[in-house]
């Protein structure tokens, strides 16, 4: 008359976190995988802020600050000399330090915590936002942001990651200038 249904519970055995979810966890309580829910430019000329939404639906706010600055005047030496000038210009431009920021999506927010060029937490977020950014980056246009021609948000979390990277080595390569 009545069915005898006996489930058993082969092979349930949870996944084991990989290294990175574990330390994504551990150091911005953000579980993975996660997603890349925004990431735009800001009014101040270049800096950048985003949202990460991870598995279990925490979120990590973070930002770059890209925003521009104000050029010093060039030494008058240099000003009837346009590839010197260039050159200084490029040097000054590139010269200051742009870092990452979580826990907001505005570098001069509050709550803004820097992360400091090459260290431990600014390398994990990179890893993140490259493994977020890296699978979410087929995703097509934004209907909303389409109409502005804007680009979907893992195209400016590619290039957070890319300033970021730039950045380091340049720094290690200052780094390794003063040792020799």
């Amino acid at each position: 008359m009545g069915t005898l249904v006996i489930l058993g519970l082969i092979g349930c055995e949870s996944v084991p976190e990989s290294p990175l979810a574990a330390r994504a966890r551990s150091v911005f309580g953000l579980s993975l995988p996660c997603s890349v829910a925004s990431c735009a430019p800001h009014l101040d000329g270049g800096s950048l802020g985003g949202v990460l939404i991870g598995a279990r639906g925490d979120s990590l706010e973070f930002a770059w600050d890209g925003a521009m600055r104000v050029m010093p005047e060039p030494p008058a030496s240099i000003l009837h000399d346009r590839a010197r000038l260039s050159a200084w210009g490029d040097s000054v431009a590139s010269a200051g330090t742009r870092l990452a920021y979580i826990g907001a999506d505005w570098f001069g927010a509050p709550g803004a915590s820097p992360l400091a060029v090459g260290s431990p937490a600014e390398t994990l977020f990179i890893e993140i936002l490259r493994s977020c950014a890296g699978r979410d980056s087929s995703s097509s246009f934004h209907p909303l942001l389409a109409r502005r021609n804007c680009p979907p948000p893992s195209y400016f979390a590619w290039r957070i990651i890319q300033c970021l990277e730039e950045q380091r080595a340049h720094s290690f390569d200052k780094s390794a200038r003063r040792v020799n």
